[in-house]
């Protein structure tokens, strides 16, 4: 049964007990998880658009604007909009990824409704002063400079990513390219935003404790005003395969002045959309989740190869990727840890994991979401997400879904990822050989 509060209709939602959610006339669906024990409600607005969705003339125009999104507006300078949310012992916050741009205001509940109308106005505007636009133009090309010179970022944007999916635009940097960020203009970064930034394109959810009635009355004089200028509305789901991309490839760099190399091999895998979800992330958490790992173990304990081993399953959109990662070691191992890393992958194709082992990578994984689902901020990230990508799961219920999986149906799923050509990208020093 619908239930009212002031002028919006609330409605359990179907498929998620306890979260409710309403749509706007203007299009915008509404999210509400109720957190009574929360001291903080989180107030988090979700647009489909990210860089997946930007051609490569424009490429970080998406991430641009989020970092112009609490600038100064015709009404509110930059500085006094930082006052008035510190003021109610709250904070605002901003990111962007291949699917989407997410902006979020978190603040004690007694407080966090009077937030929301600077939150609106941030997100609306689109009157730019000339000065901080170019001073924030500075800022992200600083940004993307230092993720250029820091090499574990370097090999992972700039080697393993192209390398592994090709030209796909969820496989390019978030951040864009200098040469495309240092000619954005503002009549572009106006026009990307009348395109996307409209209600029916957007999903606002709500995580915490606040009154209903005060959110009600917020949103009635926010968000429920807000009317779009574009056209169509986004999948947020990203867009491409890739052309030309290379499973199987090698991606070797050599810099000046470099002592250690950084090594990533890795292969394509489907995306969290797929039912093998749980099984790839139990994949990860076996090879590289804790100090008792299994790449852990063989590389760092038993061989001393490297200070950290990373095994890492992502989701980039509409593909992912599982790689395992030593961000830094002795360039003269470098051979021997390639075998090493082949050796596991191939082996949890023809071994099952013994069922001890494995339940410890799901006490593991379900430690840490057993964690994350105290915060109002994983209800209100998870509620976008589920939304813009179309997930149907109850995002806190992951036991069932991580306990279904046994040591047959991982080398199954093991067996079907690794079988196609691992894709190998390093980058290490010019003057030594490895």
């Amino acid at each position: 049964m619908t239930k009212r509060n002031g002028e919006i209709a609330w409605a359990p939602d179907r498929r998620l007990k306890g979260v409710e959610r309403a749509l706007l006339p203007n299009g915008l669906t509404l999210l509400l998880a109720p957190l009574p024990a929360a001291k903080k409600t989180v107030v988090m607005l979700g647009v489909r658009v990210g860089s997946a969705s930007e051609p490569r003339r424009l490429g970080g125009i998406s991430h641009f604007i989020e970092h112009l999104a609490f600038k100064s507006t015709p009404r509110l300078s930059c500085a006094e909009m930082a006052r008035r949310v510190d003021a109610l012992g709250g904070s605002l916050n901003a990111f962007t990824d291949t699917v989407a741009t997410v902006f979020e205001l978190r603040a004690p509940s007694a407080t966090v409704t009077r937030g929301m109308p600077i939150l609106f106005e941030s997100l609306v505007n689109d009157h730019f002063d000339r000065r901080e636009f170019e001073r924030e133009r500075g800022v992200v090309l600083t940004e993307i400079t230092g993720n250029l010179e820091s090499p574990d970022d370097y090999a992972r944007t700039q080697l393993y990513l192209p390398a592994l999916f090709g030209e796909a635009p969820f496989a390019r940097p978030i951040d864009g390219r200098p040469e495309v960020v240092e000619r954005l203009t503002v009549a572009e970064v106006r026009a990307w935003k009348a395109r996307h930034y409209r209600p029916e394109n957007a999903v606002l959810a709500v995580a915490g404790s606040c009154e209903r009635a005060e959110l009600d009355d917020a949103i009635g004089v926010t968000f429920a005003r807000w009317r779009g200028r574009g056209r169509g509305r986004g999948s947020g789901r990203g867009s491409g395969r890739g052309s030309g991309s290379g499973s199987g490839r090698r991606a070797i760099e050599r810099w000046e002045d470099m002592a250690q190399v950084y090594l990533m091999l890795g292969v394509r895998t489907p995306s969290h959309r797929s039912r093998d979800a749980s099984a790839l992330a139990l994949l990860s958490a076996v090879l590289g989740l804790g100090p008792s790992s299994r790449l852990f173990r063989l590389l760092r304990d038993d061989r001393g190869i490297g200070y950290d081993v990373i095994a890492e399953w992502e989701s980039l959109g509409p593909a992912g990727h599982l790689v395992a990662a030593i961000p830094g070691f002795d360039p003269a191992r470098f051979a021997e840890a390639e075998r090493l890393i082949r050796r596991e992958l191939a082996r949890l194709t023809t071994e099952p994991v013994p069922e001890r082992e494995l339940d410890k990578a799901k006490a593991l994984i379900l430690a840490g979401h057993d964690d994350a689902v105290e915060s109002p901020i994983f209800h209100a990230e998870s509620l976008i997400y589920r939304e813009i990508l179309g997930l149907s799961d109850d995002y806190r219920d992951l036991k069932p879904r991580i306990d279904a999986v046994n040591p047959v149906r991982l080398r199954e799923v093991a067996a079907r990822i690794f079988q196609r050509p691992l894709t190998l990208a390093a980058l290490g020093p010019r003057d030594v050989e490895w």
